[in-house]
């Protein structure tokens, strides 16, 4: 692998593992959605469920 690969490769994952969307990450590198998935797999990086986040307990003065 290049090292321009090893770099972004590892840009990726710490972008991700600040807690960045797959599609935030994406549009940050300039990459696909699917080359920043499968870059995050094949590194053996456990990924978040999908959704985002919930908004729970939200008093309801605020809703």
């Amino acid at each position: 692998m290049k090292q321009i690969d090893k770099q972004l490769h590892a840009e990726i994952v710490r972008l991700y593992g600040e807690g960045n969307s797959i599609r935030a990450v994406a549009k940050d590198v300039e990459r696909s959605y699917g080359y920043v998935y499968k870059t995050l797999t094949e590194a053996g990086v456990a990924l978040r469920p999908r959704g985002g986040s919930k908004k729970k307990d939200i008093p309801a003065e605020v809703q």
